[in-house]
C-alpha cells in the first residue's frame, strides 16, 4: 500500500538518523523536505545517497510542500506516510488525509508504523528492498560453484589467488568457499562509511541472491544478528576515500622536490 516515506526536517536531526533512514531506506522510497539547517546536516554526512527527492522549498506550515512533493513522485495520498519533526504539519497532514509520524529515536518510530503499515515494516520485500552497502553481509562464508570460480576468473584473477578451504568443515579436501581475511570477504572495500564488493560483477550466485534465497521468506533484515556481534568494519578495513587523500598529498610533496 504505502510506497514513499517523506521526512518532513526541520531541526538538526540526531545521531540516530542513519539507523532510521537505513532501516526504512530497505522497506520505502525516501524523500525529503528539509530545511537549510537540514539539508547542510545531510549533505555533511553524506545522506543524500537514501534520498530519492529532495527539496529545500519551506513555506510557512509547508502547505504548498507536501501536495507538490506527492506530486512530484506520481504517487496519492494514499501511498504516503509524512515523518516530521513538527507538530503543525502533522496535522497538517492528518488534515488532508495523510499518515504522518512524529520523528524520533527508531524504536518511536517503528512502533508507529507497525500500526500504519505492519506487513512492510516487519519484514524486507524483494520487490522494495535496496542495499545500504554496510557490508555485514560480506563477513559470512560463501561457498562458490565452478560456474562462480570461472566468471570470477573473468575479472583476471586466478582461481588459487581467492580460493580456500571452508573452515567449518573439519578435514575439508577441496577449496570451494572465497577467502576470508580478519574474517571478512577477501572483496570488499571500504569507501568513508560505504563497503562495496571489488569484483560485483563477478559475484557468485549466493552473492546475487541475498538475502532472498528462497520466495515468500519472511525476513525481518538482511543482516543475519549473529554477524552484527563482531568487531565493527571499519576497524578491520582501511578507508580508500583517506588513502587516496595520503597518497594525493605524497604526489604534490614529490612535486615540489623533484
Amino acid at each position: 500500500m504505502y510506497k514513499t516515506v517523506i521526512f518532513d526536517l526541520h531541526n538538526k536531526p540526531g545521531e540516530e538518523l542513519k539507523e532510521t533512514l537505513e532501516f526504512l531506506y530497505k522497506r520505502y522510497t525516501l524523500a525529503l523536505i528539509a530545511s537549510d539547517k537540514v539539508l547542510g546536516e545531510i549533505k555533511k554526512n553524506e545522506f543524500q545517497r537514501y534520498f530519492e527527492l529532495i527539496t529545500e522549498k519551506i513555506y510557512e506550515n509547508n502547505s504548498d510542500n507536501l501536495p507538490e512533493m506527492i506530486s512530484q513522485l506520481k504517487l496519492t495520498p494514499q501511498q504516503v506516510m509524512i515523518v516530521s519533526d513538527s507538530l503543525e504539519n502533522i496535522n497538517l497532514a492528518i488534515s488532508k488525509k495523510i499518515k504522518a509520524v512524529a520523528y524520533g529515536p527508531l524504536i518511536d518510530v517503528k512502533e508507529t508504523l507497525i500500526e500504519i503499515d505492519t506487513k512492510n515494516i516487519a519484514y524486507i520485500s524483494p520487490n522494495t528492498f535496496r542495499c545500504t552497502q554496510c557490508g555485514q553481509c560480506c563477513r559470512a562464508i560463501v561457498k562458490v560453484s565452478e560456474t562462480d570460480i570461472e566468471r570470477i576468473e573473468k575479472s583476471g584473477l586466478k582461481r588459487k589467488a581467492f580460493l580456500d578451504y571452508d573452515p567449518m568443515e573439519e578435514n575439508p579436501t577441496e577449496k570451494n568457499c572465497l577467502k576470508m581475511e580478519n574474517k571478512v570477504c577477501t572483496f570488499l572495500r571500504r569507501k568513508g562509511d560505504r563497503y562495496y564488493c571489488s569484483i560485483y560483477d563477478h559475484r557468485p550466485n549466493t552473492c546475487r541472491k541475498f538475502p532472498f534465497f528462497k520466495k515468500n521468506l519472511e525476513l525481518m533484515d538482511c543482516q543475519p544478528f549473529v554477524l552484527r556481534q563482531q568487531e565493527p568494519l571499519e576497524n578491520i578495513l582501511p578507508d580508500e576515500n583517506k588513502k587516496n587523500k595520503q597518497e594525493n598529498i605524497s604526489t604534490k610533496i614529490k612535486r615540489l622536490f623533484s
